[in-house]
């Protein structure tokens, strides 16, 4: 395991190194495409940040600066606060996890988006039952499956290479 470690290590050198030529391409885009962009560079942020904890702190600024972008975009604003949220999970605040996350799943329905949904309900589920509300975390849990149970029927018609793209983010969830 030393080994992936030291790639691991190699792979967020890098990418640290490529952020500040990011942030000028990014400042370059018009608002949504910024915002949708900052998203997603949180989103890669978080998923290093067990290995660099100050990329965090970088996540959440980007999450903030995109919200502030996306005035009427609530399906970015719904992932925006989910991540968020996420951030504050990572964080051991699980109840500014659960109010960011509730008012990211409300975005998510209030546009018909069950693919941002049952993300939030996912993570809600998780928090509840942690936090010894089983009732609620069993509710999101079956809110997140139905939803996963309707994108999953009207994906049948999707290109097979983006079906296996969501059974893999899917399945752990089931």
């Amino acid at each position: 395991v030393p080994e992936l470690n030291s790639i691991k290590h190699q792979n967020i050198l890098k990418a640290v190194s490529i952020i500040p030529n990011l942030e000028l391409k990014i400042n370059k885009l018009e608002p949504d495409k910024q915002a949708e962009a900052r998203l997603s560079l949180a989103e890669a942020l978080m998923q290093a940040s067990d290995l660099v904890p100050s990329f965090k702190s970088y996540a959440l600024a980007n999450i903030d600066t995109a919200l502030n972008l996306t005035h009427n975009d609530i399906s970015s604003i719904s992932r925006g606060l989910g991540l968020k949220g996420k951030i504050h999970i990572l964080e051991h605040q699980p109840k500014k996890a659960i109010e960011l996350l509730e008012k990211a799943t409300s975005a998510a329905n209030a546009v018909n988006a069950p693919e941002l949904a049952y993300r939030w309900q996912f993570e809600l589920g998780q928090l509840y039952a942690a936090t010894g509300f089983r009732s609620k975390a069993i509710s999101k849990y079956e809110a997140s499956i139905t939803n996963l149970e309707n994108i999953r029927n009207s994906s049948l018609s999707l290109k097979p290479e983006l079906q296996y793209e969501f059974r893999d983010k899917i399945e752990p969830i089931y």
